[in-house]
């Protein structure tokens, strides 16, 4: 176990060998990094930047311009709500502002790169309870990283 409190992580591998472990806990997601692909990790830390209601959220690397960019998506509150999507252009160390992807109730979700360079999105969200359907967006690149 890499951290106490943290649970349902996702990790990548950056394009120089380094690993990001991005975890579930209450309050704000946990990060822990490693050096030795993932041999080993530093101590976890929570991430300010990302408040999580203890929540399953999505994590994907992609090689835009010649450098890695995380995308990371989340219900971005203290309750299950607010689906939104931040990206980091500096190899995982600084998130954008987040975009709501969907204010409403909304739960577990995954990005993925896809190869016309959009971002899908798979999630849960509804209406009245985060668990009323599950979606995929498939969200522009320009709209995403701000291009």
């Amino acid at each position: 176990m890499i951290a106490d409190g943290g649970d349902e992580s996702k990790a990548v591998e950056l394009s120089d060998g380094t690993v990001v472990q991005n975890m579930r806990s209450r309050g704000n997601r946990l990060v822990a990094w490693s050096s030795d692909g993932g041999a080993t990790f530093g101590a976890a830390a929570a991430e300010g930047a990302l408040v999580d209601p203890g929540c399953n959220a999505g994590l994907a690397r992609y090689r835009r311009g010649g450098r890695d960019v995380l995308s990371f998506t989340n219900a971005a509150s203290k309750k299950r709500e607010n689906l939104s999507i931040r990206w980091r252009g500096d190899g995982g160390r600084r998130w954008s502002r987040a975009k709501t992807i969907h204010a409403g109730p909304a739960a577990y979700s995954t990005v993925i790169p896809l190869r016309d360079g959009s971002v899908g999105v798979l999630d849960e969200r509804g209406e009245r309870l985060s668990t009323e359907r599950i979606t995929f967006a498939r969200l522009r690149a320009e709209w995403v990283f701000g291009e």
